[in-house]
């Protein structure tokens, strides 16, 4: 069964410190595509090399509005997501100060934090369902909120340009 790996926000950030991030995440510079920032925050973040890196599959993007812990700064985020397969024996490892610790969980773990929990950054409890729903964790058959979790991922925003 997959595992995945969650990053611990260091307990220094700005924005929801010591919440549970995806392994590596960051704004899109300008100057750089989406794969190319993707590749750069896994470095930094979480010491993903290049080569490593090669294998990564992009598998989406979400739209949500989000806003910092006391509700001030509504905004709405677009969040590009990538999977990386990684060998059984690989480690992630902090390389920028951001990151408090990394814990590989399961997916029976993982599903419990998205659906009970409260320890995820809050934007990243849409992010997890959608990994979950593409791995087959949660599916027609194990939730019956399915259909409505998936038109909640997916739903248009307004975009204001």
């Amino acid at each position: 069964m997959p595992c995945v790996w969650l990053a611990k926000r260091a307990a220094s950030k700005s924005t929801w410190p010591s919440r549970w991030d995806p392994t590596a995440a960051g704004g899109l510079p300008a100057g750089f595509t989406v794969r190319e920032n993707a590749e750069k925050e896994a470095a930094e973040e979480a010491g993903v090399s290049s080569e490593l890196f090669a294998h990564a599959r992009a598998t989406g993007a979400l739209s949500m509005m989000t806003s910092k812990e006391d509700g001030s700064c509504l905004k709405q985020s677009l969040y590009f997501n990538y999977d990386l397969p990684v060998p059984a024996d690989w480690r992630p490892h902090a390389a920028d100060g951001e990151v408090e610790l990394f814990r590989l969980w399961t997916m029976n773990e993982l599903e419990h934090e998205v659906s009970y929990g409260e320890n995820l950054r809050p934007a990243m409890v849409g992010v997890m369902a959608d990994f979950l729903i593409r791995h087959g964790q949660i599916t027609a058959d194990t939730s019956p909120d399915f259909i409505a979790l998936q038109a909640a991922l997916h739903r248009d925003r307004l975009a204001l340009c």
